[in-house]
């Protein structure tokens, strides 16, 4: 590079995307001067690396799925490769799930990754005492590729297929999935769609950032003709961090989105399985997980008894955390204690028969 034109704004970027990565221990620039040359100078970095490859055991337990085990197998480095590759396992009683995802990062030369991953999930929902009593099961693929478009902001496109099957749970009848099911036919959907996205990041550290930031959008659509179902969905999310003055790792976090979906052609509302949950971690803490918006009726029993949530097409929350280093520890630089204020809920905007909805939600 020439000196007289060097771009420290340019330089301080790479090295922040350098601190990003998981498996980058430390990244220190030098700028050396060129050998026979006066106004010229290599930019060099001196990496050093951690091993960032894990395999994690986890028991744990929800006030939404009980008691859960869970296993997972991750490698952000690969045999050296830079790229991920990753297994997860969850079980308990009311939900199971099993996730394999292989991330290339650089799948070519101009920068564009390519992500490839299959699932399959199986939930019955009669086992909480937070969301409607019905059963899921889901087994579906994606295809995703990413490019970036500037130092800290990258845009995603790609494929996905989901094959959804609607079952009542034994001894329940959900209003919602009762009248949901008559008027599909069906209770089996094939669902590929088109899928794209805007991710922006610029904070300065992988894990409790202390400056900048990050912005999200992404869109789905499942394809007209091939899909039994035609819906949309949208979702906008951010988050911002301000260093506290004064102090080393303490930082004020502010995150908040908005989540929005749709049928469109022949399907008039977001099938009610696809409906975003709020309440609970990631949402409005202090709540049961996906406990808020509109619930059912279980017509199983004479007379019908309202049910639990089944979710919303709109769901909105807002949260403020203020994280600081744990006291008396030498060492804080993976762990922070906090205090928090969470804001949110969850809606229905279109209208139902009379019947479907509780008359009365809590």
């Amino acid at each position: 590079l020439d000196i007289n034109n060097l771009d420290k704004e340019s330089i301080d970027k790479s090295q922040r995307r350098l601190d990003q990565l998981p498996y980058v221990a430390a990244a220190d620039m030098q700028l050396v001067p060129v050998e026979g040359s006066d106004d010229l100078v290599d930019v060099n970095y001196n990496i050093k690396e951690k091993n960032a490859n894990s395999v994690s055991a986890s028991l744990g337990f929800s006030d939404l799925y009980g008691f859960m085990v869970g296993g997972k197998l991750n490698m952000p480095n690969v045999f050296g490769t830079g790229n991920t590759f990753n297994v997860n396992a969850q079980l308990s009683i009311p939900f199971q799930q099993l996730d394999v995802s292989y991330i290339d990062p650089y799948f070519t030369t101009s920068g564009i990754s390519q992500s490839i991953s299959a699932y399959a999930n199986r939930s019955n929902f009669a086992k909480t005492n937070a969301i409607t009593a019905y059963q899921l099961d889901t087994f579906g693929a994606r295809l995703m590729y990413g490019l970036p478009v500037s130092t800290f902001s990258n845009v995603s496109w790609g494929l996905t297929y989901a094959n959804n099957t609607v079952k009542q749970s034994s001894g329940y009848n959900s209003s919602i999935v009762e009248w949901f099911l008559k008027e599909q036919g069906r209770n089996s959907f094939n669902e590929p769609a088109v899928t794209a996205g805007w991710n922006f990041d610029d904070s300065n550290k992988y894990m409790f950032a202390t400056d900048g930031g990050s912005f999200n959008a992404n869109g789905s659509v499942n394809i007209p003709g091939i899909s039994n179902i035609n819906s949309y969905k949208v979702e906008l999310a951010g988050k911002y961090n301000i260093a506290i003055p004064n102090t080393d790792l303490s930082a004020l976090s502010i995150r908040g989105g908005v989540q929005y979906g749709g049928g469109y052609g022949k399907t008039k509302e977001l099938p009610f399985y696809q409906n975003f949950f709020g309440g609970g971690w990631g949402s409005v803490r202090g709540f049961l997980q996906g406990s808020f918006g509109p619930r059912d009726m279980n017509t199983a029993v004479n007379p019908a008894v309202p049910g639990n949530s089944f979710g919303g097409n709109l769901n909105i929350y807002n949260n403020y955390d203020l994280l600081f280093p744990v006291p008396f520890m030498k060492d804080s630089s993976n762990m922070r204690i906090g205090a928090f204020v969470d804001l949110g809920n969850t809606y229905l905007t279109y209208d139902l028969p009379k019947g479907v909805l509780a008359d009365n939600p809590p």
